[in-house]
């Protein structure tokens, strides 16, 4: 199967990246989990403003944190499935989004950069994303998707109103081992049709 990983929320953990550096530069004490929605307001903190800028520079791109178990479980699944990297980051940063994932031993056979709001997914079977909307323009061209949770999607409508066909297509787990399950789970499910 071909794969779709999102990085920012999937791979790396830019909400615990964007509020460590909000807290540096405003002198707060925010958490992660204070983020409830994609592009809330931290009092007079726009945190979509916050995260646009943050993943301009450079440096902070560099230097995000890898989500647990991320290059494991990935280096994991290439052994059967291609991987590609889909994500919105803008195309500026490039060289060091390529550079981070090297770095981070994650393996991928293309990684695509589109500024769209929707994502490429035509050559994808499954992706793997923070954001519900994503998943769900995947699952409406026919796609399955595995929503990453965080604390700002854990109480996405994709978790509570299921249909039993769309069971088989959204799944929802918060840790990659989690992805890991779904994914082997969803490969049994292709092998006992074919059979």
């Amino acid at each position: 199967m071909h794969i779709g990983v999102d990085i920012d929320g999937v791979l790396a953990d830019l909400a615990g990246h964007v509020v460590q550096r909000i807290n540096n530069k405003h002198n707060t004490t925010y958490t992660k989990e204070d983020i409830h929605e994609y592009y809330q307001m931290l009092n007079d903190i726009s945190l979509k403003d916050e995260v646009k800028q943050a993943l301009l520079d450079a440096n902070f791109v560099k230097s995000m944190p890898m989500i647990k178990d991320a290059n494991k479980v990935v280096q994991e699944l290439s052994k059967d499935h291609i991987i590609h990297i889909i994500t919105k980051r803008s195309s500026y940063t490039m060289k060091e989004t390529v550079g981070w994932l090297i770095d981070h031993s994650i393996p991928f056979r293309s990684c695509i950069i589109s500024e769209y709001p929707n994502k490429p997914i035509n050559h994808i079977d499954i992706l793997i994303d923070d954001n519900e909307e994503n998943i769900i323009h995947a699952i409406n061209k026919g796609k399955k998707g595995i929503l990453f949770l965080q604390p700002y999607n854990i109480n996405s409508e994709l978790r509570f109103s299921f249909s039993l066909r769309k069971e088989e297509e959204v799944l929802c787990t918060n840790n990659w081992i989690g992805v890991h399950g779904i994914i082997k789970y969803w490969n049994e499910q292709n092998l006992k049709k074919e059979i």
